[in-house]
């Protein structure tokens, strides 16, 4: 999950390193007793993000193009941060600036 973050970040900012460190698990599903993706705190040239990464087995489960439109839509009203990103590829729906 990590590595598939990590690929994320370098498409997304190839010439930025990233301190990650771990954070809030995403919401659980009530139908598996388990939760939808990890999230992680990212720190990188004094700019705080947050990422969340889709655990393999909900990939296939999660409408990733409507998760990542319904992010930037929030963002745009301001009720969450704003989408940066989203790497269908890697299982990252929502990269937003959290700082």
């Amino acid at each position: 999950m990590l590595m598939r973050l990590q690929q994320a970040l370098a498409n997304w900012q190839p010439a930025q390193s990233f301190d990650i460190q771990p954070g809030t698990a995403g919401v659980a599903s009530p139908h598996r007793l388990a939760t939808e993706w990890a999230g992680f705190r990212l720190q990188s040239a004094g700019q705080g993000y947050y990422a969340k990464v889709l655990f393999d087995d909900q990939k296939a489960l999660i409408d990733f193009q409507r998760s990542a439109e319904i992010s930037r839509q929030a963002g745009e009203l301001g009720i969450a941060p704003s989408l940066c990103h989203a790497d269908p590829r890697n299982g990252v729906p929502d990269l937003c600036g959290a700082g």
